[in-house]
């Protein structure tokens, strides 16, 4: 898988969890080429740019 597909599977969890917003909507997603060379799951990443965004924590009311 390329990065780019990876991606596209990362955005579709975001985009299902968050009403459509997707990684270029939130802020902290420096990492995911990283994560991408770490063989990381796409929704192990999905989750850790969620849990790194004050928009997703917002999202799920988790008070940030």
């Amino acid at each position: 898988m390329t990065y780019e597909e990876f991606m596209k599977k990362v955005d579709s969890i975001i985009a299902s969890r968050l009403g459509g917003l997707t990684s270029r909507d939130l802020a902290d997603t420096v990492f995911t080429m990283d994560r991408y060379y770490d063989d990381a799951e796409p929704e192990e990443v999905a989750d850790e740019i969620m849990e790194g965004d004050d928009i997703a924590c917002q999202w799920f009311n988790l008070g940030i």
